[in-house]
This record gives C-alpha cells, structure tokens and sequence, in this order.
C-alpha cells in the first residue's frame, strides 16, 4: 500500500522571463510517513517523471535532504527542457520517493500542472498580454505556494497558555525526585500535580487540563523578566517534541540552565521533549563615536548608577541610603550603586542631599561596566587651538579644567561642570563639528563576568 505523502508544488522561475530559457524548475514537499508523521532532517531519493497522455515522457532522479519540518527542495529539469513543448497538454508530473535513499519508491504522488513552466513557453508566445498573464499566473501560483507552507507551518506548533506567577521566583520541585537541569515536566493529570510544589506562597488557580499551558518552573522575579514569548511546542516525531520559548528582560540575567512544567493531557509521560530557552533583551542603548567615525553602541542599564557627590561624607552617607539595593565608593566622591530600575529613577536620586549629578551605567559586549564621569578626552585637529573649539561647540563657560594627558601628546583631558547624563551627547557634538579627531568620555571602568548581574 503506498504511503500518504503532501505536497507543495513550486515552479520556481529563476531567470528573467525575457531573457534566457531557464531549465528547470524548483520543486518542494512536505513529506509525511502513514501516521503522518514528518520525516524530517532524512536523505530520501526522489524520481521526478513528467507525463502526457499517460506517457512518461521525461524522468529524472536524485537525493534530497528533509529539513526539521520535513520539507525537501530540488531543481526537476535539464538541458532537455528545452526540447519540451509545454503547450501540448495537458502535463502531469509524478513524483516517487524513498525514505531510506534507495530505489525502492514506497511514496507516491501524481498532479496535474495546472501552470506550467511558463517561461520555457514563453519561446512561443510573442504578445505582451500573454507576458503579462504569464506573470500575474506565476506571481499569484507563488502566493498560494507561501499560503501553503505557512499553513504547514502552524500546524506543526501547538501553542502553549501560560499561567503566571507574579512576584516571585519560583523553582518547581518533585517531592520525591528533584527535578534535573533543562528537565521538562509533563503534569497531565491533577494527580500528578500534586506531586509538585514550589517556593510559592499561596494558592493556585484551578488548571485547565483540556488546555494546553506552559508555567516557568525555574525562573527570575518580576523586575528581571518583562514577558516571555513564543511559547511554541513543536511535533518533531512522534514522541519528540522541541519547546521554544523566549524570555524578554529589560537588563541582563544570569543564564543558567532552566526547568519548566507542561500542563496538558496532550502529551504522554513517554514523550521526550528538548527545552529551548533563548533571550530577548529589551534596553535602551547610547553610543559614542570612534575615531574612524564608527559608532560604538553601549547598553544603558537603568539598574546601574553613578553618582558625583559634594564631599567624601556625603558620598559615605548616601552608600547607606536603603534606596540602593547595593553601593560602593570609588575616587572618594563618586558612587556606583545598583538600584530597582521600576521603582527608583534619577530624578529621585538627584533630590538627595549631597548629590551634584547622576546618570545611568552603560554596559560593554556584557562584559564590563562603564560609568561616565565629568571628564572627557579630547583630539583637536590640526591648525586648531583647544580654546577655538570649545567656544565654537559652546563650551567655554562649561570648562572647570583642562590639561594634556602628558607633554607628549595630543589628548587633553577636560573637566567639565555638566550634567553626567549630558556627557556623551557633549562628546558626540564635538566629533559632529568636525573639529575634533576623538571626543570620548572618561569612564569608570569595571570588569564583570558576562550575563553577571553584580
């Protein structure tokens, strides 16, 4: 008994229709065993076999390969195509296949080409209009085609409900065997729910096991993560499935490995499911210009501040202020502290006393942490005396001090007596003028380990 097998046809005319004849076109299918499940990632042999009047006219075979979602792609076509009269219809074509690469050809298809190959018909046809219907044929065949496959797509995802757990981290763990990292549970019955608990305070809503749904087992708090999204679940084979989700944060989290639990009665105990858990990070970010002109962009963490203060006591004071969730000195009169970013903003830093300035962290490829200060580094170009420029720019009245780096260079270090949220704007203004060779802020610098939130 021959195997089902669905299939998406595209003829896929890849030289311009008034140009060169093409010789081939491009072939796609879905390929599905008797259960109907995809064959995927698989070298399966393919017989291609064009038909008129029951006629097999032209043959042709070769090996495809299966993608993840079991479709496959070849090119049906030769040097004969061009002896083909496309006009004599109507055609067919036939398609066999093999699972296992061989010649023995358990899946087959036959369907009529209701639009052929126009362009190797196009030799004959020698009227605008028929160009044009040609096109509209094939545009709108193309059309249909990406319908289709989009359409194979969702079918082949199950989405996944999520039932949240506000305000707080929560790691499920199994009474009696704690679950293992990357671990995926399927709850699929109340009984079996049961079996589980959390570091969660309070009750549960009553789950809906007629739907599917998704809960975090192992998470982060509300501050750290702002939605998760594309909770999708995908059939790989009969019992493997891939869960994907994405985790949106609005600052970097250490990424460790995860366990989550599948609410459902739609997947067995014996299905083997592969966790995917990527990240989305959604920040702000700022930039400073390079002296080759590029621009270096920097993430702005809300969650990092650096603050000039009036004097060493009132730097020392506000390290003990419960606004900050931590808080370090550094220079005497400068602090860098971490604070809640949904709950504390600059504006409520600035109105304690002692406070000159204030303005946010900016992170590096994830791996250290720049705080601007009210100093920047500055190259003037050639022919041009510092003191020109920075009237220019209108800086003059901003300047507190300024001096080269040493007597041999050509970099001069300016202290400025701005808002530190203005610092790289400043910067910015000063390469944009031309005037200026590098125009870059002065930073604390501080190393950390990438995805270290610390």
């Amino acid at each position: 008994m021959k195997k089902l097998f669905q299939l998406i046809v595209l003829l896929g005319l890849t030289t311009n229709l008034m140009s060169q004849i093409p010789n081939g076109f491009s072939y796609q299918a879905v390929v599905r065993n008797n259960d109907k499940a995809l064959i995927t990632n698989q070298t399966v042999s393919i017989k291609a076999s064009i038909i008129r009047n029951e006629e097999e006219f032209f043959t042709q075979t070769q090996t495809a390969t299966t993608n993840e979602n079991g479709l496959l792609t070849i090119i049906i076509g030769n040097e004969d195509f061009q002896t083909i009269d496309w006009t004599d219809g109507p055609l067919f074509i036939k398609t066999q296949i093999d699972p296992l690469g061989g010649d023995n050809y358990t899946i087959e298809n036959e369907t009529q080409l209701l639009s052929v190959p126009y362009a190797m018909a196009a030799q004959t046809a020698v009227t605008v209009p028929d160009l044009d219907l040609l096109i509209e044929r094939v545009n709108k065949l193309e059309e249909e085609v990406e319908e289709l496959r989009d359409r194979v797509e969702e079918l082949s995802k199950i989405p996944f409900e999520e039932f949240s757990l506000e305000n707080t981290s929560c790691q499920w763990i199994n009474l009696e065997n704690p679950l293992q990292p990357n671990e995926v549970v399927i709850i699929n019955s109340y009984e079996k729910f049961e079996d589980y608990t959390t570091c969660a305070e309070g009750d549960y809503i009553d789950f809906d096991f007629l739907k599917h749904s998704l809960i975090l087992a192992r998470g982060y708090s509300k501050l750290d993560i702002i939605e998760i999204s594309n909770k999708t679940i995908n059939k790989v084979s009969n019992n493997e499935y891939k869960l994907d989700i994405v985790i949106h944060s609005n600052y970097t989290i250490t990424i460790e490995t995860w366990n989550i639990a599948l609410i459902t009665d739609k997947i067995n105990d014996e299905s083997s499911i592969k966790l995917n858990v990527s990240y989305s990070f959604d920040f702000e970010t700022d930039f400073i210009y390079l002296e080759t002109g590029e621009k270096e962009y920097l993430k702005v963490r809300k969650d990092k501040v650096v603050i000039l203060c009036t004097s060493e006591e009132e730097a020392n004071a506000l390290c003990e202020d419960e606004i900050f969730i931590s808080a370090d000195i550094h220079s005497f009169i400068w602090v860098l502290g971490t604070i809640d970013s949904l709950q504390v903003t600059l504006e409520d830093l600035e109105l304690k006393p002692g406070i000159v300035s204030a303005t946010y962290g900016l992170e590096y490829y994830t791996t250290a942490l720049h705080f601007p200060t009210n100093k920047i580094t500055v190259k003037f170009k050639e022919g041009l005396s510092p003191e020109e420029v920075i009237n220019a720019v209108g800086l003059t009245e901003s300047i507190i001090f300024m001096e080269l780096s040493n007597p041999n260079s050509e970099l001069y270090k300016i202290t400025l007596n701005v808002p530190l949220g203005n610092i790289l704007q400043i910067c910015r203004n000063l390469f944009e003028s031309g005037l200026c060779k590098v125009a870059q802020p002065s930073f604390i610098m501080i190393l950390h380990h990438p995805f270290n939130n610390n």
